[in-house]
């Protein structure tokens, strides 16, 4: 059994205060619910504190896991909602498992819905095991969320985009768009952006995914904990107030094990970075009216 703990924090965080941000989370629920014209901004700030909500308890409570999987669903939930309203698509979107009402078509876009957003939201819908939202994803016309041409983003980015849109399609084309991907995460390529952080995340997510479309049991348990020895050096930081929610759970690493592990795939990891309850898609809904039916 491999192992691999979280580095201590100094800061603190008390219940109170999580539950205080959960409370904030479910009235921007309730605001994104009406449907307005500034539903963008609410659906938004959903999954980013959702997000972050759902770590923090991981690292100060994890037996809130109602709180931490509701946050889940809803961060995953808001991001595709999100993503779909940039396509001018405001039907049948759920948040909560709630249709959204909205009362016009038109919407303001959010400037801050990009690449990255889509392969954020994948990861957390596949960790939730959102098959519509899943698939919803990938519809989606990735050409309406590149960034203006006045902003860059590193080269690489869109090929790993495409090589998990053609893995989620079930594209034949999917092991030419890893070997693309693959290629374009050399750091020549990505001059000025920070390769730093390619190296230590987005390499092994095309890593990971080429493993377990191979079903590579036994390589893919070993990069796997490569990825996390990645992750915990790169958060491995002395300035506690700057620490990332990103520091106290991999959402990508969880997804793509959970996919592995839907596969049959097995594998002897335990880090705290790595909740196997997430892996094997074991939620808590105990304070929720969720239902399971995605």
């Amino acid at each position: 059994m491999k192992r691999l703990k979280r580095p201590v924090r100094d800061f603190k965080c008390t219940k109170d205060e999580l539950i205080e941000d959960w409370e904030s989370i479910l009235g921007l629920k309730q605001k994104a619910l009406e449907g307005n014209d500034n539903s963008f901004k609410y659906l938004r700030n959903i999954y980013v504190k959702g997000r972050d909500l759902a770590a923090c308890v991981s690292y100060f409570y994890p037996e809130l896991t109602g709180i931490q999987d509701e946050c889940l669903f809803l961060s995953a939930e808001s991001m595709v909602a999100d993503l779909a309203l940039v396509h001018g698509d405001h039907k049948k979107l759920l948040l909560g498992n709630q249709p959204i009402q909205f009362q016009t078509s038109k919407f303001k876009r959010n400037n801050l819905t990009n690449l990255s957003t889509w392969m954020n939201a994948l990861f957390l819908n596949a960790i939730c095991r959102r098959s519509r939202g899943l698939a919803q994803l990938t519809r989606m016309n990735l050409d309406l969320l590149r960034p203006e041409a006045a902003v860059r983003h590193p080269p690489q980015l869109e090929k790993k985009i495409a090589a998990f849109q053609a893995f989620a399609r079930n594209d034949p084309q999917v092991g030419k768009k890893l070997v693309e991907a693959q290629h374009a995460t050399d750091p020549r390529l990505n001059q000025g952006f920070e390769t730093e952080f390619i190296l230590a995340f987005d390499v092994f997510h095309i890593h990971l995914l080429a493993l377990l479309i191979r079903g590579e049991e036994q390589e893919f348990e070993d990069v796997l904990y490569q990825a996390l020895e990645a992750h915990h050096d790169y958060w491995k930081i002395e300035n506690a107030e700057s620490v990332s929610s990103d520091a106290f759970l991999s959402f990508p690493l969880i997804a793509l094990a959970g996919i592995a592990y839907n596969r049959g795939m097995r594998f002897e990891i335990d880090s705290e970075y790595l909740p196997m309850r997430l892996v094997r898609g074991e939620f808590d809904f105990s304070e929720s009216n969720r239902t399971m039916n995605k």
